[in-house]
């Protein structure tokens, strides 16, 4: 379909966005023949919403209402204004990106006058301190080093024809420190990914020890600096996943100062804690509980403070595993809060949905099970194929303990086609999961319904569960359990 790429950049914005790019593409300033791009967005949005054989020809009479219609000449002039919209497109989301960012846009602006004529003109005293005193102040950049770098060079250009001794010394000397801290930050930098990876795939290569990066730091005298002292914590982590006092500092740092942090850098201090924290539940018995709060702790912050992501919305599966924990941990109200807000902080078409679905969740766990078949009755499964899953798999457990034998059996079936039908946008472990959860469930609902069940039969069941590559396998297991008592 004709323009189709460029509906679907259209269609990630939101009202205010597309706002903002109207407004963009009505300004002389930026683009000629606005109008015509404005009318081609319009009619793209109307029409490729719910496209139709006869889209592509109603697009054409919208923007060309005057000239008669033909494929050959439609395909032709839509494709080549759709090909210049998209330009302007990238070229709105780079401008946008450039006006939130003062600094950034300062360092251009400064880059583009030095060595022309306006620079006698524009670049005046103020801007270069106002410019100044934002790189200072933005300490946990990691580009903070490369732009007190650049800007002493500039500093340094511009007296080079009318000064020299000292002067001369004293910007090199400053540029040159600046360059050495950027190097180690760098490098630290680096480590802390390589040494990630290292982890992941259990590479075996050689790299700095924490001694190594310890001696370096030292060297270039950034022991003191709160970004060396961040990304060399990190890096300690990363070296010995149970280092208590490194996380706790890192944790700590996070609960204070998080929102003055640069986006990546929070995000990635969080997943490190985070990680740790995962490691130490499954390897440490005895911290196990005391760490199943801290990353709690950690994940409620991350929400609050919308840093679980870099990214424009929150990935629907990080909001579950925040509000999966404060029910593993007993923090109902708590619970309900993180369901109110977390949902919010989703991509606009799954937020209904998922609060219907996370709302069903927590009731079940308080055993309320018609408020949670309430709820699941809302639940709209084409908004996200991993809650689909959940939902249909909570839905079989709440016919289950309802005694609503028929209806479980009938969606056991359901459930078998869905995944069946949907087996390529499914992964291939979560595939084998669900499938053995619905041979699993129908076996205990028969045991169930089996008025000559025996503890052998039962007991064979529990075995088979224990052993099988299930989700909700605890709930499969108390409730073979909970046969046998009865």
């Amino acid at each position: 379909m004709l323009a189709q790429k460029t509906y679907q950049i259209l269609k990630q914005f939101e009202k205010e966005e597309l706002k903002s790019f109207y407004d963009f593409l009505d300004s002389p300033f930026h683009v000629k023949e606005g109008n015509l791009y404005l009318l081609l967005t319009a009619s793209l949005i109307e029409l490729y919403a719910f496209p139709d054989n006869g889209s592509e020809r109603k697009l054409f009479e919208k923007v060309y209402p005057k000239e008669k219609f033909s494929k050959e000449k439609a395909r032709q002039r839509l494709s080549h204004l759709s090909s210049k919209l998209n330009q302007l497109l990238y070229d709105f989301i780079a401008h946008s990106k450039l006006k939130s960012n003062k600094s950034e846009r300062k360092n251009l602006l400064l880059s583009a006058l030095y060595g022309t004529k306006l620079e006698q003109v524009l670049v005046s005293e103020k801007l270069k301190a106002d410019w100044s005193e934002e790189i200072e102040l933005d300490i946990y950049n990691l580009e903070y080093f490369s732009n007190k770098f650049q800007y002493s060079l500039w500093e340094f250009h511009n007296i080079a024809g009318t000064q020299r001794g000292q002067n001369f010394s004293d910007l090199l000397i400053d540029a040159l420190g600046h360059f050495e801290s950027h190097y180690i930050l760098k490098k630290l930098w680096l480590l802390c990914q390589l040494k990630n990876f290292q982890n992941i795939f259990q590479i075996d290569y050689e790299i700095w020890t924490v001694e190594k990066a310890q001696e370096k730091i030292v060297e270039a005298g950034l022991e003191s600096h709160p970004l060396v002292e961040i990304y060399f914590t990190i890096y300690k982590i990363l070296w010995n996943r149970q280092d208590h006092e490194s996380i706790d500092f890192l944790k700590k740092l996070l609960l204070k100062k998080s929102e003055t942090f640069e986006l990546k850098l929070a995000v990635e201090m969080y997943t490190v804690v985070a990680n740790a924290c995962i490691y130490i539940i499954r390897t440490d018995n005895e911290r196990k509980e005391e760490y199943y709060k801290i990353l709690f702790e950690v994940y409620e912050d991350q929400l609050s403070k919308n840093l679980l992501t870099q990214e424009k919305y929150v990935p629907p599966g990080r909001l579950r595993n925040v509000i999966g924990l404060a029910q593993f941990l007993g923090y109902y109200e708590r619970t309900k809060k993180l369901i109110e807000e977390g949902c919010e902080l989703l991509e606009p078409s799954v937020r209904e949905s998922a609060k219907y679905f996370f709302m069903a969740n927590f009731h079940f766990i308080q055993n309320n099970f018609d408020k949670a078949l309430e709820e699941l009755r809302f639940f709209d499964n084409k908004t996200d194929s991993y809650f689909a899953l959940d939902a249909k798999s909570l839905e079989i457990r709440l016919f289950y303990e309802t005694d609503a034998m028929d209806l479980m059996e009938y969606r056991l079936i359901n459930f078998e086609h869905y995944i069946r039908k949907n087996k390529k946008s499914i992964v291939n472990d979560s595939r084998i999961a669900y499938r053995e959860f619905v041979k699993l469930s129908r076996a205990l609902m028969k045991l169930k319904n089996d008025p000559n069940v025996n503890e052998s039969k039962i007991e064979k069941l529990s075995i088979k569960v224990k052993g099988a590559k299930t989700v909700y396998k605890d709930w499969l297991l108390k409730k073979t359990d909970q046969l046998l008592k009865a």
